[in-house]
């Protein structure tokens, strides 16, 4: 399992990396951040809106899928749903 948290965000133009960088130090992000600058996976992956929790399979099929803020428990529950499904 890979966790990626991914921006439509203008990084590099309306908003800074370093603003990004820094916001997500602040909230404690330790994975790895994505810019979505086409909105190609938003469009593809996030049809519930903003923000989205989804898990992808190793083919792109999306095994679980959820809009709204998510708790960790929650995070960790759609996770362990989508494995088994696969």
């Amino acid at each position: 399992v890979r966790f990626v948290s991914v921006t439509t965000e203008d990084v590099g133009g309306a908003v800074s990396e370093e603003y990004v960088a820094d916001w997500w130090a602040e909230h404690d992000g330790n994975w790895t951040v994505g810019v979505d600058s086409t909105a190609e996976l938003a469009a593809r992956y996030l049809a519930g809106g903003y923000p989205s929790a989804v898990a992808i399979d190793a083919s792109g099929t999306v095994q679980w899928s959820e809009s709204g803020v998510k708790t960790t428990d929650e995070l960790v529950a759609g996770i362990e749903r989508a494995l088994d499904d696969e």
